[in-house]
């Protein structure tokens, strides 16, 4: 019971230290933070060969590995979202984007003149614009 309760722990102590090193802390809350050090942690176990807190070793380089297991999951995470935001801003697909509020606002005033665009993504921009007046 003990194992499974410091499992949970240092599972969230990796994902959130992950997170913060990739920039993503406040997209995750605490369970995505432990389900991102577990199965980080699987990644860096299988990547280096080393046991890590998914096998109950609890000390500081299986800690170590597991932190790189995770950074590299959301690695892999934030180039797939990436790539899928550029696609579907892009391919017109404007409402599928999962954009928080706050990088949707950016990229609304990042753009430089909707009349060079597109006219459907051009009429996109200028109804979410209007969304926040």
């Amino acid at each position: 019971m003990i194992n499974l309760l410091l499992w949970l722990l240092l599972g969230a102590l990796v994902g959130w230290l992950a997170s913060i090193v990739m920039h993503t802390d406040y997209e995750q809350g605490p369970l995505l933070n432990i389900v991102v050090g577990i199965v980080g942690a699987l990644i860096g176990g299988l990547l280096f060969g080393y046991p890590t807190i998914n096998q109950g070793v609890f000390n500081l380089p299986a800690l170590l590995v597991s932190f790189v297991g995770a950074v590299i999951l959301l690695a892999i995470v934030n180039l797939n979202l990436a790539w899928y935001r550029a696609v579907a801003w892009h391919g017109h697909n404007v409402e599928r984007a999962p954009l928080a509020q706050h990088q949707e606002r950016r990229i609304i005033k990042s753009t430089p003149n909707p009349t060079t665009l597109c006219p459907k993504c051009a009429k996109n921009i200028a109804k979410r614009a209007a969304a926040y007046e």
